[in-house]
């Protein structure tokens, strides 16, 4: 634990920052206040969020292992929150996300982006609402599911029946998979899919387009900041996919966390740990795309 501390934390740490430093950029430039941005900063933000949580979390079970004692009910309440803050978090990037391919795709089919939607202020602030209200719903089961288990006092586990008497929650947690990963996935491959096409032909029309400069050069941010977007979505998948792979599993399945770490020893704790990690992780990567692949947000940082 001390030695996969001493290697999250200095991520975490950069990671808060570069969504700072996001934030930052997008708010003193007008030229970045667009929908598709500014869903950027909704990601950011709680990215934020779960990257102090994860931080105080980390820093908390190094305390713990220095001698620290703290009752089983502390800390189940604190693997509650963290287990809900991550889901949560999760959920309101990928919906965050889900937004921004609609938003590229509305704005790059109609070459302006007047005829967007998110365009229109109240549109936006309603979108970035049901961002945080269906992280923050969706979230609430897991509070159900996340234990202590006495073989592990101080192991956050996860039960496949939160709640022995209520069967719905497992089918609860599977819905808030389905909605959380694959809706999102799918909905942004088929509208990025059309995006590109619609790119790829506007190269053709270039040509027509030779006494029609100001309205190119837009139409070329806005294929910049389009591919920059499809990136971040890539990213953000590839590495979620293993996270959604194990909640679809303790969905389905009759077993917990600790159970399956007696039965099947390091392999399947290090490979469950690893992917909530990877999750944590992923609140890095979406400054890391705007930095690397936006020359025009290096400039203005």
């Amino acid at each position: 634990t001390v030695i996969s501390s001493s290697i999250l934390l200095p991520i975490f740490t950069f990671g808060i920052f570069g969504n700072v430093l996001l934030i930052s950029t997008i708010h003193k430039h007008k030229k970045f206040h667009t929908p598709s941005y500014i869903l950027s900063v909704n990601m950011a933000i709680s990215d934020i969020i779960q990257l102090l949580f994860g931080t105080t979390y980390l820093v908390l079970n190094v305390i713990l292992i220095y001698g620290f004692s703290l009752n089983t009910a502390s800390y189940k309440a604190i693997c509650q929150i963290h287990f809900s803050v991550l889901s949560s978090s999760f959920t309101t990037s990928s919906q965050s996300l889900l937004a921004v391919s609609i938003d590229r795709y509305l704005t790059i089919n109609t070459v302006n982006n007047s005829k967007s939607p998110f365009t229109r202020r109240k549109v936006l602030i309603l979108t970035i609402i049901y961002t945080w209200l269906i992280g923050f719903t969706l979230a609430i089961p897991v509070a159900f599911v996340v234990d202590i288990n006495p073989a592990f006092p101080f192991l956050c586990d996860l039960r496949s029946n939160g709640m022995d008497r209520n069967q719905l929650i497992p089918i609860i947690r599977f819905i808030t998979a389905i909605i959380s990963y694959p809706v999102p996935l799918l909905t942004a491959s088929f509208l990025y899919q059309k995006v590109i096409k619609r790119i790829r032909s506007s190269i053709v029309a270039h040509n027509e387009l030779k006494n029609k400069v100001c309205v190119w050069k837009n139409h070329s941010r806005q294929v910049d900041a389009t591919k920059m977007m499809i990136i971040a979505t890539v990213i953000f998948m590839i590495i979620a996919l293993p996270m959604f792979i194990v909640l679809v599993l303790f969905s389905t399945t009759q077993t917990s966390v600790t159970e399956l770490v007696l039965e099947g020893g390091l392999v399947p704790y290090i490979l469950i740990t690893g992917s909530f990690l990877l999750a944590m992780i992923n609140s890095v990567q979406n400054p890391l795309v705007f930095f690397v692949y936006n020359k025009t947000f290096r400039k203005a940082i």
